[in-house]
């Protein structure tokens, strides 16, 4: 089975690496940027199954993020998280359990 990919936009670099981390113990492939400009150059480049966005990053914002991520692949699941990584999992399982 294919690991599941993430792409985490997170504008704390700390914090960015301790939710990659978290993912990659619980065997996801994940990549992640801290500001929107990457987001949108780097989303595009690969099959993503879910977005996580901290809760470091604006409404607004995340609403673009929304909208330009949908023109590029239509199947992920959008996960909008506000704690620590080690509370993401109850997120992560709700988000695939459809």
């Amino acid at each position: 089975m294919e690991p599941i990919l993430a792409f985490v936009i997170c504008p704390h670099a700390e914090t960015l690496l301790a939710v990659l981390d978290f993912l990659k113990g619980k065997e996801f492939e994940a990549v992640g940027v801290t500001d929107k400009e990457s987001a949108l150059k780097s989303f595009g480049e690969r099959p993503y199954d879910m977005v996580i966005i901290s809760g470091g990053v604006d409404n607004p914002t995340r609403e673009i993020f929304r909208k330009e991520f949908s023109k590029v692949n239509k199947e992920f699941e959008f996960i909008e998280h506000f704690g620590s990584p080690e509370n993401l999992l109850p997120e992560l399982i709700e988000a695939f359990e459809d």
